[in-house]
């Protein structure tokens, strides 16, 4: 026992250096918070006492969401569920680190609990019953199910059709719960058979897990010091960290090496920018949807969330199409420094315009096709972003001159296919 209290002791002296590290932006995130609860407990508590029945369209789309979220957290970037100091990994015998993670594993356990209540009140409002009680332990159960999924998949090292499937039998007994009642204890015992596997006799990998908190310790120690060249280095080692690691150089790298190119530059730096777009499309999708956000000031009209969904749509193409020409430009400059490039400057705008056209109409796609637009307008929106992407990389190469003069006219046709696809 004297174990963990000194281990909280530890936690509370890392956060007392960190506050008075940075006490500054603590405040702010302290008044940040307060207005934010302010504004729900003025507006969100009311609206939520309003809901008398259950919401299956708003359901349905957290499901999807959670299957999208639980599918990247599985099979994309996978990371530790639990994080442990590095200290107790090298003191602790694995006996008691398997304790230590069970414990923190509980306080993960209440979070999620705390999570699936909150979105529960907002699908059902504050109505005990049957459907309440089934959104609940849905949610509940699909947070806890996936993140012991996902730490068996860390420590194995390796993705497998079985986990696809265990996914995907998670999300069935899903539905399960909605059949019958009785049908619950499928579920049931689907998650006590992961637990019993993924957790309790998991055989953990060490040398992995043990680097990886060390490198997380590293950060942490760098962010309560306030040292930002550590985490300027850092974040560059982190990229490093994450660069999946390839054995054999694929044919597409020969023929076409600027294709090859841009789509590593793409899926290694552009991808956050690229996210970042899509979650606040999110975002602003969920506001326009769910009507316990209509109840925040501005928000209520119908004109300002149209053109919230309007403008995030727009960034998402826009953050995309300027993380790739940074890449592009990138390139050039080595090119002007005296990098052998043996391609023609139109070989050169050709091939690096491919993957990004592809991008970004496929994001026009899967934007238009959430937002349930007709099949007409899928094709044009596809059409013209991928004329005006090929256009702006055909410009940037070479007219860059040009480009900077009618780069508002191009990015006013990014902005009417946002608008196509948000009406």
């Amino acid at each position: 026992m004297y174990i963990y209290k000194m281990l909280c002791l530890n936690r509370l002296r890392e956060c007392k250096r960190m506050v008075s590290n940075l006490l500054l932006p603590s405040l702010f995130f302290v008044f940040f918070t307060g207005y934010i609860l302010f504004l729900f407990t003025a507006f969100a508590v009311p609206a939520i006492g309003d809901i008398e029945d259950f919401r299956p369209q708003i359901y349905d789309g957290l499901i999807s969401a959670l299957a999208v979220y639980s599918f990247c957290c599985c099979f994309f970037r996978v990371k530790p569920l639990i994080i442990v100091k590095p200290a107790s990994i090298f003191l602790f015998c694995e006996k008691r680190l398997k304790k230590l993670i069970g414990i923190k594993f509980i306080g993960i356990a209440c979070r999620q609990f705390l999570l699936a209540l909150f979105l529960a009140l907002c699908i059902n409002g504050v109505n005990w019953n049957r459907d309440f009680a089934y959104t609940l332990f849905s949610v509940l159960y699909l947070l806890n199910s996936v993140g012991l999924l996902r730490w068996k998949i860390y420590h194995k090292n390796r993705k497998t059709l079985f986990d696809f499937g265990i996914l995907l039998l998670l999300y069935l007994s899903v539905f399960f719960v909605w059949i019958h009642p009785f049908l619950s204890g499928i579920a049931f015992l689907l998650w006590c058979f992961m637990l019993y596997r993924y957790l309790l006799t998991l055989h953990l990998n060490m040398e992995k897990y043990e680097d990886e908190m060390q490198f997380i310790e590293k950060i942490h120690t760098a962010q309560n010091n306030h040292n930002t060249v550590l985490l300027n280095q850092y974040a560059k080692e982190k990229k490093l960290r994450n660069l999946p690691v390839r054995k054999n150089a694929p044919k597409l790298l020969a023929r076409f090496p600027l294709v090859w190119k841009a789509g590593t530059s793409i899926y290694r730096l552009s991808r956050e920018f690229i996210l970042t777009g899509l979650l606040f499309f999110t975002f602003s999708l969920t506001i326009c949807r769910v009507e316990l956000f209509w109840t925040i000031p501005i928000l209520d009209q119908e004109s300002t969330r149209q053109l919230l969904l309007t403008g995030s749509i727009f960034a998402v193409f826009q953050l995309t199409l300027r993380s790739m020409l940074l890449q592009l430009d990138s390139i050039l400059e080595k090119a002007q420094d005296g990098l052998l490039i043996p391609l023609s400057e139109k070989q050169i705008a050709v091939q690096f315009a491919v993957i990004p056209m592809i991008v970004i109409a496929g994001e026009g796609m899967l934007l238009s096709l959430i937002l349930h637009a007709d099949i007409f307008r899928i094709l044009a929106v596809c059409i013209i972003l991928a004329a005006a992407t090929v256009l702006i990389f055909w410009f940037d190469i070479m007219h860059k001159e040009l480009l900077s003069k009618g780069y508002f006219i191009l990015s006013t046709i990014f902005f009417i296919s946002s608008l196509m696809i948000s009406l």
